[in-house]
């Protein structure tokens, strides 16, 4: 892959990435009302999200230094797919810790990495520009993701949404990780 074709990768990735890291906390409602879960068990979830997004976060540049940067990135788009997957088919309370927690790992790992990959495959006089537009774009996928994922709910349900998402995640995962070979 060239550089400009990553750095559009890149931004395709940091749309989806932060998009499906701020829809999964919308799922929180419907998860209480279906599991009969009370605000603490809710809050729970919301912590080891957040928790392991910031824990998993530390190791990233060691991860991405062995195995590579963007298909480190890739798999993590496949882990989002495969949370979305878990959180739809869950079927207790219990059985929403690891669609939690993979959804931690997949936003911890990819800002440290995707920073750095932005950084190495801009030219000195575009990095701050590529660096500025790259930030930016995280913030359409938080707005337009997460916005579109009410609508997604409100027409078929969460569970369908869930694995709409997924399937979302998986596609592009899966095709970016095919485009790179």
């Amino acid at each position: 892959m060239n550089r400009p074709s990553s750095l559009r990768s890149l931004n395709v990735l940091h749309v989806l990435n932060d998009g499906f890291y701020t829809s999964f906390l919308l799922f929180l409602p419907f998860l209480s009302l279906e599991f009969g879960m009370n605000l603490t068990q809710a809050g729970l979830l919301g912590t080891i999200l957040h928790s392991l997004g910031l824990l998993c976060a530390l190791p990233a540049g060691t991860v991405a230094a062995r195995i590579g940067g963007m298909k480190l990135l890739i798999l993590m788009a496949i882990l989002y797919g495969a949370s979305y997957v878990m959180l739809g088919t869950s079927v207790s309370y219990a059985w929403l810790f690891p669609a939690f927690m993979a959804a931690g790992v997949a936003f911890a790992m990819f800002h440290p990495v995707a920073f750095a990959l932005v950084a190495r495959f801009s030219e000195g006089k575009t990095r701050g520009r590529n660096m500025a537009n790259f930030t930016a774009i995280g913030d359409v996928g938080k707005i337009g993701i997460s916005s579109a994922l009410t609508f997604v709910i409100a027409y078929v349900g969460w569970r369908y949404a869930a694995f709409l998402y997924g399937a979302v995640a998986l596609g592009s995962g899966l095709a970016l990780f095919f485009l790179q070979q």
